[in-house]
């Protein structure tokens, strides 16, 4: 027979359920052809999945190059990447901007290859937490998602040490012990299901005109792409790049 204790990992569960049903509610699918005002590529694939990936790095690179901040040069293979004008102080770049270009450009670096861009060492900490913090005070986010997975994590951890410590100390069986990992669990998932779901109402809205572009960005306007000078870069390169439609827009 189930310790009672059981109710309670239940109920998390069904909770982290209900969020992620609520979520997956707000799915758009008629296309939309541009990004929500305000809102930078390097953003988007935040605000879609809640989650800071080395490629919304990678996006931001070149959403700056489409700018004009960076300059991307094809060469064996690869492309370099380099600065093409000051940007300290441009009030056209935020603060997550400042902290990926300080950390890439630094010490007299003026040029990188964009594949070493995919690597761990150019998306630090510090760019994915800048990049969480600025959708928070943006308003796209109640909490920054990488503070909120953080803030669980000790929660979770904490939780199922108390459980076990109180389980043990007043003799409980195998069940109760089983109850305090399903609880751990059920807090993990539910942490994630509020990382991912936490937008304010600006940040649904946001994210219902993102799904709606990847709609678009993924079929490919080939004559318009196909009609663009040599080394011109569209402006919604960086976009695809956020979305994960990159393979259709590269091979053009």
């Amino acid at each position: 027979m189930l310790h009672p204790s059981w109710l309670i990992p239940g109920a998390l569960l069904l909770l982290a359920g209900a969020v992620w049903l609520a979520r997956r509610s707000d799915a758009a699918v008629a296309p939309v052809y541009a990004p929500p005002a305000g809102l930078r590529a390097g953003e988007a694939g935040v605000v879609i999945d809640g989650h800071v990936h080395t490629e919304d790095v990678v996006a931001s690179v070149v959403d700056l190059a489409v700018r004009g901040y960076l300059t991307l040069e094809p060469v064996s293979g690869d492309v370099m990447v380099r600065v093409a004008r000051p940007w300290l102080h441009d009030r056209d770049i935020r603060v997550f901007e400042t902290v990926l270009l300080a950390h890439v450009f630094t010490d007299g670096v003026h040029s990188v290859r964009l594949s070493a861009l995919r690597g761990a060492g150019y998306a630090p900490e510090s760019i994915k937490d800048a990049l969480s913090h600025d959708l928070a005070a943006l308003g796209y986010f109640a909490a920054g998602p990488r503070a909120v997975r953080r803030i669980g994590r000790v929660v979770t951890i904490g939780a199922v040490a108390l459980w076990a410590q109180v389980a043990w100390n007043h003799g409980a069986g195998v069940s109760a012990f089983a109850a305090g990992a399903a609880t751990g669990l059920g807090l993990w998932l539910l942490v994630g299901q509020l990382a991912r779901g936490g937008l304010t109402a600006e940040g649904v809205r946001a994210r219902r005109q993102l799904q709606g572009l990847k709609e678009y960005l993924a079929r490919v306007d080939k004559p318009r792409l196909e009609a663009l000078p040599a080394g011109t870069l569209d402006e919604h390169l960086p976009w695809a790049i956020a979305l994960g439609v990159t393979e259709a827009w590269l091979a053009r």
